[in-house]
């Protein structure tokens, strides 16, 4: 059995929009040698298909506020994260001023 059947076999078969690009374009598609579009498809069509069935048993197992309150705690951390970084550049540029004005460099050494 070939990697294609196993996975159509695997994947529920569903009547949305990746039914309708599995359907007779797939076939047009190899017929008319864009086979490699064709599988671009398919494949974005299955990525679609099992990105809302994550968020189906998402939205079921969580609900649909705390995966907003999530997704909000996980961009203000990240707004942390930035301002963290720009903070640690602010401090490393201090701390390269502080040193070239206390540590200059000594000239040339005189023998």
């Amino acid at each position: 059995m070939s990697r294609r059947a196993a996975a159509a076999e695997e994947a529920p078969q569903r009547s949305g929009f990746g039914g309708l690009l599995r359907g007779p374009g797939t076939v047009l598609g190899g017929l008319t040698a864009v086979d490699g579009a064709s599988r671009s498809l398919d494949r974005l069509a299955r990525s679609a298909e099992r990105a809302a069935d994550f968020i189906e048993r998402a939205e079921a197992e969580i609900g649909l506020d705390r995966i907003a309150a999530l997704i909000d705690r996980a961009d203000s951390a990240v707004t942390l994260l930035e301002s963290i970084d720009e903070s640690l550049a602010a401090i490393e540029e201090m701390v390269e001023e502080m040193h070239a004005h206390l540590l200059p460099r000594k000239a040339a050494r005189r023998r």
